[in-house]
């Protein structure tokens, strides 16, 4: 977890008032377990006294708090770095005293001081000269003797009542030796301070337990006002009393509660199999304090490591008994094989706990069972039955937090009950099982009501960082208090007051997901080497959509600035921004490091979206807050555009986030950067950098989407876009971009910076249109199919030429690094062909993109007609570029075939060449594919398809008869008939004419329409002609339609027939002379008609599907469709109206069959020509 460079949090998240010093009530039940642990780190120590009236809260919740006390360790304390220096401790709650020792020195100090650094009571443990002692030892603090009072003020009771009066200043001091059982007394501390351990023996008092060779201390438990327990590794329980019946000082051995256990025949007299299995069996798991039962008694509870659970009342002066003596250890095993089967074995019983402060018949019962790598910590609730030596379980609760295996036995978790040391009516009491990384904090039903509906209300886990080390504890009626060198203080935890209501409630909805997610959130920062570890402890199951649901509320807490932890908006708008980004960062490294594999990208892509708005939000203000012209002119807009959305900016900051994006959005499409000056428009493009690069691209996206959350980019919120991506946004930029280039264009050369600013926008660009394009592809909802069209225009018509400025800017290799990334093929080819001599980096692309880079780079070289680089410059990829022409062969046929040619392959040429689509292409160049086709199609004599050469054939008569009509049109050798000058046809002749005059060439129907609008024989046969020599590729219909056209037309322009002038001669007749073709060419080879009544005067074949299909190239207009049937209509009215036109054409056939010499027979009846 980051770290600040102060002690004081950045942002003061409450007021912090003093913390109250006094304790509820003693802590009596602190037992002093022997341990080892070293120190680690320590902090610098103060070099001056200070003060402060609150101590420094680490973390908290609904439910606890923690905190570090104002007061420090000891000064010397925080001096030794000697990493092998043993170093133990504890605190007295009742004396509000705090006791650490090491090989050296006992100290003892005021732990609820307010002031820092503390002044504390030193107690050498020998003198300068000698060395250190082997190992800590284990040290009591006692109550003095002005504490003990007589209660009663019966004067005829010689045993007066001995209770403690914690209002006492001073203490004393019990000091063990472990190895040698020396116990060492101080009744008054403070007279023995930084004395030479020579000069204080004549004050102390001592005893000697005469310890076994192989036995030593290993627990020692104060039980004033009775006296002190010692157990030790041997299993013995010694109860010592330290004043006789009348409160002086004098340490005594009373008697041994357990005696030690030595040998092999000490097996024959354990209890159960599981006792006899196991050396260290008898050893003495826990010594807990109970109630004070008057007349100086109290009483005791020990448990052994094999589940034997004793009960004593012992006393200074009264006789000790032992009430209660039971086995627990078999019941607890048969309560978990049913559902943990690998408890047999593996139980281990590790520490017990009294319930309740008045009584000692409800007891809990800490122990473990192991699974492989896992153990699983359970806590027991034991009923005892003192009357018949019986006990019964009353519930068994499995730790759902806490599942890693304890390093020794030396550093087994304690079981704590703080509500047990005063008598309380609640019906939950709060349990701490004290690990040595971490505290698990769970609450069970002190009521023991079976019908409670949950016995086990919540859970939490406090862990610490790796490096902290508990060396004591102690704790009073609702705190706890943990003492570590690496801290350099006191922690305490603290559970905050509650009635039952609240706790039967309120704590089902203290969320355990969202709780640690805020506490990591907002007290990560909040204090300089915060000994708290915020990630969650691994091994925790917990539902996904728990998690979702919890990240969810609090992401909405930092959005929506509806957390108690955010700070009320001060008038610095920014620094609130601030210290929700500050927030968001923690929050969104949480993420990463608990849950980063459990969400899914939808969420994430969500929470980072959020995170982005706040930080635009924050750069922007940023960016309108400075002090210059342009700034205050953008800050005019933005107001203006405040009061249009009828919204304070305060509001919008603080509640109303959310509306940011469209108001912001707004704002850029009110300013109207045309016509200002060119320091304005740079302004605007740094307020859209720092808006849009740095706080979205470099802070959100690739920050948090891809270095924290390690997203797939391909990973995009099926749901929508963010609110930054949109058409209006990228269009803005866009314009931008180039309406700045154009205007410093005249400034040369252009520097560094705007360069910068060039590349910038470009890559914002970029990223932009290429998260639009993933979104696209990956989106599975219905999608605004228009918008993205016009972003998709908007990239297609610009990103060549933003890719053109970085070039012109000398930016070329930025240029093909973003193109590179990006994958705009398009961009990289144009930008690689500005480069001289760069086989290589193409090279490069071909081998990393292969084809869609060799493709792209095809096709630039057919668009700008570089058909030699085509074909010649990478021989290499020839592989390549036979697959593009296959691929795209309706698009390249007109290039294909030099492939082809090249490849020897001159059928496929051929083949090619022919399905060219001619329309519209040039005349002279259609002319030429098909006679490229035509001679490719002989090469190979063996095999010619004569069909294929047949239809190549005929296009090239067809385009031999548009070449004709172009050059009779440039000669101004025809003109429209002028029957048509006033008809729709003449709109039909000119823009066919125009198309014709610039070489284009257009379909078969509008030649042979082109030719019959003229009047004169040979522009009717050519028509003629035409369709005979394209007689198999028209479909019926078609031609039945033109030959009827050409013939009507042809005798509406022929005066012989329509006056029938009698003057003239037949031969002057224009059907005679179309006929005399006709015959001569043997059109009637081709299936072509003669003319006949019927066929020129048939009004079913003008059907409106063939108009449409066929003149609707000139118009779309109904009513001009309808014009131009009427004028067909009109030509066949008048055709029928001839006289005699049967007998007319009859002869003028006949005459025409034998001026050609009667190469046909005609059947006038049929009007049809029979084989000779």
């Amino acid at each position: 977890m980051s770290t600040q460079t102060s002690s004081r949090p950045i942002f003061q998240l409450r007021k912090e008032l003093s913390e109250s010093c006094a304790a509820d009530v003693t802590d009596s039940n602190y037992t002093a377990d022997i341990s080892t642990e070293k120190s680690t780190s320590l902090e610098k120590p103060s070099t001056t006294a200070t003060f402060n009236n609150a101590n420094k809260i680490l973390t908290e919740n609904e439910v606890y708090t923690v905190s570090r006390l104002t007061s420090e360790l000891p000064s010397s304390l925080k001096r030794d770095n000697d990493e092998s220096q043993q170093t133990i401790g504890f605190i007295d709650t009742s004396l509000r005293k705090a006791l650490m020792c090491d090989r050296d020195n006992i100290f003892i100090w005021n732990y609820d001081s307010r002031q820092r650094d503390t002044p504390s009571i030193r107690i050498p443990l020998h003198d300068e000269v000698e060395s250190s002692l082997s190992e800590s030892p284990a040290c009591l603090i006692t109550t003095p003797l002005a504490a003990y009072e007589s209660t009663t003020g019966n004067s005829e009771d010689d045993n007066r009542r001995m209770e403690i009066n914690t209002s006492a200043g001073n203490c004393g001091v019990i000091i063990f030796e472990k190895q040698t059982g020396r116990i060492t007394y101080y009744e008054d501390v403070e007279s023995i301070n930084n004395l030479y351990p020579q000069l204080s023996k004549a004050m102390s008092h001592s005893l000697d337990l005469n310890l076994a060779q192989n036995e030593r201390i290993t627990k020692v438990l104060n039980l004033e006002p009775a006296g002190i327990i010692v157990a030790t590794s041997l299993g013995a329980v010694h109860f010592i009393t330290i004043r006789d019946n009348i409160g002086k000082p004098r340490i005594t051995l009373k008697q041994t509660l357990i005696k030690a256990h030595r040998g092999l025949l000490s097996q024959f007299f354990r209890g159960s199999q599981q006792e006899a299995t196991t050396d260290n069996s008898h050893a003495i798991v826990s010594l807990k304090q109970g109630p004070v039962m008057g007349k100086g008694e109290r009483l005791l509870y020990i448990t052994t490591k094999c589940g034997d659970f004793q009960v004593w009342q012992l006393g200074v002066s009264s006789k000790t008994f032992r009430r209660i003596n039971v086995n627990v250890f078999n019941k607890i095993l048969e309560s978990l094989q049913d559902l943990y089967p690998f408890a047999y074995g593996s139980l281990k019983l590790i520490d017990s706990h009294p319930l309740l402060s008045d009584s000692m018949n409800v007891q809990l019962f800490l122990s473990t069972i192991t699974d492989n790598n896992n153990m699983f910590y359970i806590i027991s609730t034991i009923i005892l039955d003192e009357k018949f030596g019986a006990y019964s379980i009353f519930s068994t609760y499995r730790l759902n937090t806490m599942n890693l295996p304890t390093p020794s036995e030396q550093n087994t978790p304690r079981l704590l009950i703080p509500s047990s040391l005063e008598q309380n009516n609640k019906s939950i009491a709060s349990v701490f099982v004290l690990f040595q990384n971490c505290l698990v904090i769970t609450q069970i039903s002190s009521k023991l009501d079976s019908s409670f509906t949950l016995k086990r209300k919540w859970e939490d886990i406090i862990s610490f960082n790796e490096d902290i080390n508990v060396i004591g504890y102690g704790y009073s009626m609702n705190s706890l208090y943990i003492i570590s060198k690496e801290v350099g203080g006191i922690m305490r935890v603290e559970l905050k007051d509650s009635d039952d209501t609240t706790t039967t409630q309120d704590l089902e909805e203290t969320r355990f997901v969202k709780s640690h997610v805020e506490q990591a959130t907002y007290f990560s920062n909040a204090s300089l080497n915060n000994p708290i570890e915020f990630n969650l402890p691994p091994g925790l199951s917990i539902d996904r959509e728990v998690i979702e649901h919890d990240l969810l509320l609090c992401n909405d807490g930092i959005f929506g600035s509806t957390s108690k932890f955010i700070p009320n908006a001060s008038s610095n708008l920014e620094q609130h921004l601030n210290s929700r980004i500050n927030y968001y960062k923690n929050f969104l490294r949480f993420i990463e490091l608990n849950f980063n594999n459990n969400i899914s990208p939808n969420l994430k892509l969500q929470l980072i979206e959020n995170f982005e708005t706040v930080n635009c939000a924050l750069r922007f203000l940023q960016c309108l807050d400075k002090k210059d012209n342009v700034s205050a002119r953008l800050n005019t807009i933005w107001l203006s555009v405040l009061s249009k959305n009828n919204i304070q900016l305060e509001d919008l900051i603080v509640k109303q986030l959310d509306k940011f994006p469209l108001i912001f959005i707004e704002f850029l499409k009110s300013v109207d950067f045309d016509t200002e000056s060119n320091q304005f428009k740079c302004k605007l493009i740094n307020l859209l950098i720092s808006c849009f690069y740095e706080a979205i691209l470099e802070d959100g996206e690739r920050t948090v989407r891809y270095d924290m959350f390690k997203l797939d980019p391909l990973e995009v919120n099926d749901e929508k876009l963010p609110w930054y991506i949109n058409y209006e946004i990228l269009n803005f930029v866009n314009n931008l971009f180039f309406n700045y280039k154009f205007s410093i264009k005249a400034e040369a050369p252009t520097d560094t910076v705007k360069k910068e600013q060039f590349l910038t926008l470009l890559k914002i660009l970029y990223y932009f249109f290429n998260q639009i394009k993933l979104w696209r592809t990956q989106a599975e909802r219905e999608i605004d199919q228009t918008n993205l069209d016009l972003v998709a225009k908007l990239y297609d018509n610009n990103h060549t030429a933003w890719n053109d400025v970085l070039c012109e800017l000398n930016y070329k290799e930025q240029s093909i690094r973003i193109t590179d990334f990006y994958q705009d093929f398009e961009s990289l080819v144009q930008t690689l062909e500005t480069l001289d001599g760069q086989d290589s980096l193409y090279e490069q692309f071909f081998e990393k993109f292969d084809y869609d880079f060799a493709s792209t780079l095809f096709s630039y070289y057919i668009t700008n007609n570089k058909l030699s680089k085509l074909f010649y410059r990478f021989p290499e990829q020839h592989h390549q570029l036979v697959r593009f022409f296959e691929e795209n062969i309706d698009k390249y046929r007109n290039i294909s075939w030099i492939q082809n040619i090249m490849d020897d392959d001159y059928s496929k040429a051929s083949m090619d060449l022919v399905k060219l689509n001619l329309l519209g292409n040039s005349i002279v160049k259609n002319q030429t594919y098909l006679n490229i086709a035509k001679l490719s199609g002989l090469v190979d004599e063996t095999n010619i398809d004569v069909d294929a050469l047949n239809e190549i054939q005929s296009r090239l008569d067809l385009i031999d008869g548009e070449i004709d009509l172009k050059n009779k049109l440039k000669q101004h050798a025809i003109e429209i008939n002028s029957r048509y000058e006033k008809t729709p046809f003449k709109k039909i002749y000119d823009e066919t004419s125009e198309k014709l005059q610039k070489g284009i060439t257009i379909p078969f129907n509008q030649v042979i329409e082109q030719y019959s609008l003229l009047n004169d024989a040979e522009s009717f046969f050519c028509a003629l002609k035409l369709i005979a020599f394209n007689s198999n590729s028209i479909e019926y219909e078609i031609k039945k339609f033109l030959i009827a056209t050409l013939w009507r037309r042809c005798i509406l322009s022929d005066k012989f027939i329509t006056e029938y002038d009698t003057s003239k001669q037949l031969s002057d007749s224009m059907v005679y002379q179309v006929l005399e073709g006709f015959f001569g060419q043997e059109l009637f080879l081709s299936d072509i008609a003669l003319p006949s009544v019927n066929a020129v005067t048939d009004r079913y074949i003008v059907t409106e599907e063939y108009l449409t299909n066929t003149y609707g190239e000139f118009t779309s207009n109904e009513n001009d469709i309808s014009q131009i049937r009427n004028c067909i209509e009109q030509d066949i009215q008048e055709v029928s109206e001839i006289a005699q036109l049967g007998v007319h054409l009859h002869t003028i056939i006949n005459a025409a069959n034998e001026s050609t010499g009667n190469q046909c027979v005609v059947n006038y009846e049929t009007n049809t020509i029979e084989p000779n």
